[in-house]
């Protein structure tokens, strides 16, 4: 059933650039390391970089550490806590893949339709509204998060940008309660193979989304 679950994800929502994600959490994985080894760990990252300099055994040592650790964090443990949330939701929005499936594409649009939004940029997204796969990511499997829906505004009063996350879970288990996304999307088995299948569905969890958003955005 995890399996089933875990392909009907990709076939929804599409999956995350694995091989962006472990780049850009390589110095993440290195300070790990640092801070796991007797030796280093109370060293400063630069500290660290001019001591293996000095010392390429030391240093062939320490970057074999770091690639045992990234596979223990990407592959056989994806699901072991290596960022916090926010570093996590970074790293997602940075590991895209170029296309959304026709499922993910009709949900974030239905969103946006629902909120009465226009203005579009030149690949046809919403200008403030963003849709991001999490499938495959840290976020997914530490977190439990598939998915979000990013609206960026203006705050009146500070003149900075900010943003709201909604963010989803996509199941096929239909008695799931205990998600900590902020929304579960149910969905039937077979409901990514064709529109028919997923239009209803879509249709109603946008409706969820966008009443979410609308709670959450500044009241003026």
């Amino acid at each position: 059933m995890f399996q089933d679950g875990k392909d009907f994800e990709i076939e929804a929502f599409n999956k995350i650039n694995n091989q962006q994600q472990i780049e850009l959490s390589r110095a993440d994985i290195r300070r790990t390391v640092k801070n796991q080894d007797d030796v280093y760990r109370h060293y400063t990252d630069e500290q660290l970089e001019r001591s293996l300099a000095s010392n390429p055994e030391e240093k062939e040592k320490f970057d074999k550490n770091v690639e045992d650790r990234s596979i223990y964090e990407f592959v056989t443990h994806p699901e072991h806590y290596l960022h916090g949330y926010e570093r996590s939701l970074e790293i997602v929005k940075k590991c895209q893949p170029k296309c959304l499936p026709g499922l993910a594409d009709d949900l974030y649009n239905k969103v946006g339709e629902i909120m009465g939004f226009e203005d579009r940029d030149e690949d046809d997204n919403f200008l403030n509204l963003k849709f991001y796969t999490a499938v495959g990511s840290k976020l997914d499997y530490s977190f439990g998060i598939d998915g979000f829906i990013s609206y960026t505004y203006i705050d009146k009063e500070t003149d900075e940008e900010k943003e709201i996350i909604i963010s989803l879970d996509l199941t096929l288990n239909k008695y799931k309660s205990n998600a900590k996304a902020d929304i579960i999307l149910t969905f039937e088995e077979d409901a990514a193979d064709k529109r028919a299948n997923w239009s209803k569905p879509v249709a109603y969890y946008a409706t969820i989304i966008a009443q979410k958003l609308k709670e959450r955005m500044p009241q003026d």
